[in-house]
């Protein structure tokens, strides 16, 4: 093997370190709370179901930057939606938009309740 093929592996190998902890690092970040919570804001705690504007949402499997946000009108089963932050959804007649999603202990366990996922009305 040469200089410069293990000198390529050299660069290659820590380039993958450094790319591994900067997405770890985002990753962190990302997983606590935001800074502020506006006032009409609603946040959802994982796998506790809420009464929002005649409709009923609950989290679940809240897993990084996305989860499911069950939605029911009181007369028809949960309806499950798949969102990320910036997803918009309906609950009851009001438009709500995904402003935050992060984990506070137990999320992704089996009836854990650490998953957060704020909503924001839309105007």
């Amino acid at each position: 093997m040469g200089r410069t093929e293990v000198g390529l592996r050299a660069v290659t190998a820590a380039g993958a370190v450094v790319g591994s902890l900067s997405l770890s690092a985002c990753s962190a970040a990302a997983a606590g709370p935001p800074a502020t919570t506006p006032d009409d804001a609603v946040v959802l705690s994982e796998n506790q179901p809420a009464d929002i504007d005649g409709g009923r949402a609950v989290a679940t499997g809240v897993d990084g930057d996305s989860a499911t946000v069950r939605i029911a009108d009181g007369t028809s089963p949960f309806e499950p939606h798949d969102v990320e932050e910036g997803t918009t959804v309906v609950i009851g007649a009001e438009s709500y938009r995904v402003e935050a999603i992060w984990s506070e202990g137990d999320s992704g366990e089996p009836g854990g309740q650490g998953g957060r996922v704020m909503l924001v009305p839309t105007p």
